[in-house]
């Protein structure tokens, strides 16, 4: 009988380190971004990541597409799983993960949508959970080591040209070893 696979799991708190602080708008010349360490919110500890986007005055657009990127990976082992609290704003918004290997190839996550006030555990399974795509790279179909992770998403924008504020917390990244 074959064994399980050893996992190694790297943690990040968000007590001092924003290792998820990279917020791409589409199109570029849309909303104003900030990714920071916060009080304000905290599923554990005292800190939090906040994404904070203000949207431009003069548009029209109701809804925006973006893209919260990851710093880059340092590591050789393809990813397995993806834990992390998402402060949700009941907002709809509908998001998924991803996660881009050094090929390029893209590893797409179910879409799941922001219904809900307060702190959630996310969780994506790659092993588990049905991939509805994978895109790009070398399209070999095989998680190179990983580059990044994107949370991508269609966010609308809030009433009365208020920010678009979400919270992240407990990022757990587990590896296959």
């Amino acid at each position: 009988m074959a064994l399980a696979p050893v996992i190694f799991t790297q943690k990040y708190d968000f007590e001092t380190v924003n290792v998820w602080g990279h917020i791409y708008p589409e199109p570029a010349a849309g909303p104003v971004s900030t990714s920071e360490l916060s009080s304000e919110q905290a599923a554990s500890g005292k800190k939090s990541l906040m994404w904070s986007i203000s949207f431009p005055d003069d548009t029209q657009a109701k809804t925006w597409r973006l893209k919260f990127f990851s710093e880059k990976f340092n590591y050789t082992k393809p990813v397995r799983a993806i834990k992390f609290q998402l402060y949700g704003n009941d907002s709809g918004a509908s998001f998924n993960l991803r996660v881009r290997d050094k090929t390029g190839e893209c590893w797409y996550g179910q879409t799941l949508k922001i219904d809900w006030t307060g702190w959630r555990e996310i969780v994506w399974n790659l092993h588990s959970t049905p991939l509805p795509r994978i895109t790009g790279g070398n399209a070999n179909r095989v998680m190179d080591p990983p580059l990044e992770m994107i949370l991508e998403g269609i966010f609308p924008r809030p009433a009365g040209g208020a920010p678009l504020v979400l919270y992240v917390d407990d990022l757990e990244i587990a590896f296959i070893e």
